[in-house]
């Protein structure tokens, strides 16, 4: 049209500011040892918020804070947005903020510590948590509106979307239900002789399992205490595979 390349427009479109019960602490781990690093490669504790709603929204004047006593401790840019229905991933590691990634001006202590996100006045969403284990994280499931429970981190990922995982990407076991209740089921590619079960002390669970075919085996996981397990299958050349189930 006549003139067009010579007239601009521009739209200015305001994104609403999160309300409570809009955004919430969706996950968090205070000892990371080996999901998910910063821009500098380093391992470092990292907190999710989750956007409970279908549409975006500002976190302009929102807070994360780790003191009880100082609630405005680490204030969001004015530019920070988070999707619908999506996570946004903090590094909690008394770094700078990035065009890659946020960071607090505090870090999360592995052994107790709190947690809150507010509006500087009153609390959108706290928690309080005791000692932590290396990369095992507190997250919600289902998202956004579950209680916290220890699991394996999800990184820059929701929760529980998927009800079937494949546990670190080079074993290629995969396990199900999980979480787990009353049995478990472990799949692999190859012939697997034995299935070990251990718990987060390293002690043997002495779990009965059942050989269901050549590459499927059933554990009954009924008995066992609630908690984060670890599984050790052995195949018949002697390689091992190793992954992680919760039970309920």
């Amino acid at each position: 049209p006549e003139r067009a390349e010579h007239e601009f427009y521009k739209i200015n479109v305001t994104v609403p500011v999160a309300q409570k019960g809009n955004v919430v602490i969706n996950e968090f781990l205070a000892k990371n040892t080996s999901y998910g690093v910063n821009e500098l490669g380093a391992h470092e504790d990292w907190i999710e918020l989750y956007n409970t709603t279908s549409n975006p929204l500002s976190l302009n004047g929102l807070y994360l804070t780790d003191d009880r006593t100082n609630p405005t401790k680490y204030p969001f840019p004015s530019s920070t947005t988070i999707n619908a229905n999506d996570v946004l991933t903090i590094f909690a590691d008394n770094g700078v903020n990035t065009a890659t990634y946020l960071h607090t001006n505090f870090k999360l202590s592995g052994s107790a510590d709190f947690l809150m996100f507010s509006n500087g006045t009153s609390s959108f969403d706290s928690l309080a948590f005791s000692n932590q284990s290396a990369d095992v994280s507190m997250a919600r499931c289902p998202d956004g509106t579950g209680s916290f429970k220890l699991g394996w981190p999800t990184f820059k990922k929701l929760n529980c979307a998927n009800g079937v995982d494949e546990i670190i990407s080079n074993n290629k076991l995969i396990v199900y239900p999980n979480p787990a209740n009353q049995y478990l089921v472990i799949s692999h590619q190859s012939l697997v002789n034995t299935i070990e079960v251990t718990n987060l002390l390293g002690q043997n669970q002495n779990i009965e399992v059942e050989k269901l075919t050549t590459e499927n085996w059933q554990l009954n996981t009924e008995y066992l205490p609630s908690g984060i397990y670890f599984i050790k299958a052995t195949d018949e050349k002697g390689n091992q595979y190793n992954s992680k189930f919760i039970k309920q």
